[in-house]
């Protein structure tokens, strides 16, 4: 994992929002609250970062769907204050890579929250909580013929911390059950001694 540069977080709430916006459990939210907003979807895939107005959109949408500076749901015990860094790392390093502390990720991962135990198990057949592995799979196809996603968003107490995924969990499980896949790629790393309260406690 190297460090290429440092991001402003508007960057960082754009890219989340452009990663879920096509996602089947995230999207549907998404559009709603644009809906409410009364915005479009150019706001999140045609970015203006330097539009103060534009930025508080944004931070909003990502309120209402995930919690971002609420302190609720996802964001719940997030840091106030991160650095944030554009990265680049080897694709296979993602399964050295931890998951949130869910209940899905957890049993799928047999209890380690790694990435790689998950790719594992999933190669084995091994499904949890009725969900079917397809969609994973039907992403590693996707990486495979050389389709090119939004990075996915990591963070970590430090840089030299285990990163925890933020934002793209199916997306690094494909990686690495991806047969054929860049040897490197871009990712984003968000870097705050408050991580390890935020990364421990438990999501359901």
């Amino acid at each position: 994992m190297k460090i290429i540069r440092k991001i402003k977080e508007p960057y960082v709430v754009a890219k989340f929002l452009e990663a879920e916006l096509p996602s089947e459990r995230f999207g549907p939210a998404i559009l709603k609250a644009m809906d409410r907003l009364e915005v479009s979807e150019e706001l999140i895939l045609e970015p203006n970062l330097s539009d103060e107005e534009q930025n508080l959109l944004r931070d909003n949408l990502l309120g209402e769907v995930r919690g971002w500076k609420r302190g609720k749901l996802l964001f719940h015990n997030f840091p106030d204050s991160i650095d944030w860094y554009e990265i680049k790392l080897f694709s296979s390093e993602l399964e050295g890579f931890k998951y949130i502390n869910h209940s899905y990720w957890l049993e799928i991962s047999g209890g380690s929250r790694m990435v790689g135990d998950a790719a594992g198990n999933i190669r084995k057949g091994k499904e949890v909580l009725g969900e079917s592995n397809q969609p994973f799979f039907e992403v590693a196809t996707e990486i495979e013929s050389g389709k090119v996603f939004p990075e996915i968003i990591l963070v970590a107490e430090n840089e030299d911390a285990t990163p925890v995924l933020l934002e793209g969990h199916r997306r690094a499980t494909a990686f690495a059950l991806a047969k054929r896949k860049p040897g490197t790629i871009k990712a984003i790393l968000g870097t705050s001694p408050g991580i390890k309260e935020w990364a421990n406690q438990h999501f359901h």
